[in-house]
């Protein structure tokens, strides 16, 4: 069973209009002076059959996706540019995810002046554990995927990506779990 209905998915479908394509960067809206703004960022290994490292930028205060930086790059160079990215965007909080390639990407930009990064408590850990980055887990994946999915049934997230309308139209139901026939990188 399909997570969105047709209806919310056609209102998005809309809205898609292409953005100012800078290499692997599309914006459909360029930084605004004393705004704040944050990345999401799923990082995939660069290869060149496989899953797109992918960062999202939202505008905290609009619910705006505002740009996209997405591409098969590799860990270390995707990381660089990531890092400008962010810079350009008001010194982003930039939430990479803490898997695979992931740490690759957090150690680099660990060592980069003004990395605004994003920093996760592990409440299950007794210690309560602060750690770079973001972590999925099998208790923060449903809470993301179903604030993405209120998020567009509301109409309070605004996007005009092509991808993310395409890999949120895929989410369904198998079982207990949430499933994508597509990549996910956009939105996870």
């Amino acid at each position: 069973m399909s997570l969105l209905d047709v209806t919310v998915l056609r209102s998005y479908h809309l809205n898609i209009r292409e953005g100012k394509q800078e290499g692997n960067l599309i914006i459909w809206k360029d930084v605004v002076g004393g705004r704040n703004y944050v990345i999401g960022v799923d990082v995939a290994g660069g290869y060149v059959k496989g899953d797109f490292s992918v960062a999202s930028v939202l505008d905290t205060r609009t619910l705006e996706y505002v740009a996209c930086l997405r591409g098969r790059i590799p860990p270390d160079l995707f990381a660089e540019q990531l890092y400008h990215l962010a810079e350009r965007y008001n010194n982003a909080l930039t939430a990479v995810e803490r898997a695979g390639h992931g740490y690759q990407v957090l150690h680099i930009l660990s060592g980069k002046p003004s990395a605004n990064l994003y920093c996760y408590m592990d409440m299950d850990n007794p210690q309560g554990a602060v750690e770079l980055g973001w972590k999925t887990t099998r208790k923060s994946k449903p809470i993301m995927v179903s604030s993405l999915v209120a998020a567009l049934r509301s109409n309070d997230l605004i996007s005009w990506s092509e991808n993310l309308v395409r890999e949120a139209s895929s989410l369904v139901y198998q079982g207990q779990e949430i499933k994508s026939s597509e990549h996910d990188d956009e939105w996870d």
